[in-house]
């Protein structure tokens, strides 16, 4: 994360800790963030998200241990979120990821793993608003944005929390799926990899993903390096079906 990202970001971990008093002050720092170019940003919004829903039980108490001795809470229990602010935060979360450039994805994959439960860097406001644990998938809304509510799910930093996001991917044929399953293609879990490899194959098989899988190719760049697992024969079969459409 460049450092200007983290400077607005954590700005808007201070203007959230008065919720909802000064809402308009968030919705300033969130049109800020939603000018960036840099994708990463989305690991700052995703607290004004995640802790407008139920949490994890297991992560929530082993956080407030950590916090007793300062007398601290979670940030579901610290910052009340208004329906407006998250909202919002919905779909600047998606805009960030949907923009950002695919060559550069493993990167963004790699601070969305890198952030909630056990993250590190920055300053120690930074550090508590980005402990967060994303909601149960039934706590998840159906709103336009989902798929990439899913999508960021799935770079959680646990496998079992990557997998059952990604299963639900699985189920979107709207072409904003195909970058999460591509990447998870190369999962370090087997399970994981797998239900991406068969989601992928399925959509190479449709003529109308052609278009799709042709605006990934730089990603598969990215899958050909991806080093713990030999993808090439994934990409060899994409590239040759888009090269044959067109």
């Amino acid at each position: 994360m460049l450092d200007s990202t983290r400077k607005i970001t954590d700005r808007l971990a201070g203007v959230s800790s008065s919720l909802p008093r000064n809402t308009q002050e968030v919705f300033d720092v969130l049109d800020e963030i939603s000018r960036l170019s840099d994708p990463s940003a989305v690991v700052g919004v995703l607290p004004l998200i995640w802790s407008a829903y139920k949490d994890d039980r297991s992560s929530v108490d082993m956080t407030m241990e950590s916090y007793k001795r300062e007398g601290n809470l979670t940030i579901a229990e610290r910052y009340p979120i208004p329906e407006l602010v998250r909202s919002r935060a919905i779909g600047i979360a998606a805009d960030l990821v949907a923009a950002g450039q695919l060559h550069e994805y493993p990167e963004l994959d790699r601070e969305l793993r890198c952030c909630g439960y056990g993250s590190f860097g920055g300053s120690r406001r930074w550090q508590r608003w980005i402990e967060y644990a994303p909601p149960d998938l039934s706590d998840m809304p159906e709103v336009p944005e989902r798929v990439w509510l899913l999508g960021i799910m799935a770079c959680n930093n646990n496998g079992y929390r990557r997998e059952a996001p990604l299963r639900q991917l699985s189920h979107y044929f709207d072409g904003n799926e195909l970058r999460f399953l591509l990447w998870r293609t190369a999962d370090s879990v087997v399970e994981v990899r797998t239900i991406a490899r068969e989601a992928v194959l399925k959509r190479v098989t449709m003529d109308d993903y052609v278009p799709y899988f042709e605006k990934m190719l730089p990603l598969l760049v990215r899958m050909d390096r991806a080093g713990r697992v030999d993808l090439t024969d994934l990409t060899f079969l994409i590239r040759q079906t888009v090269q044959r459409e067109l």
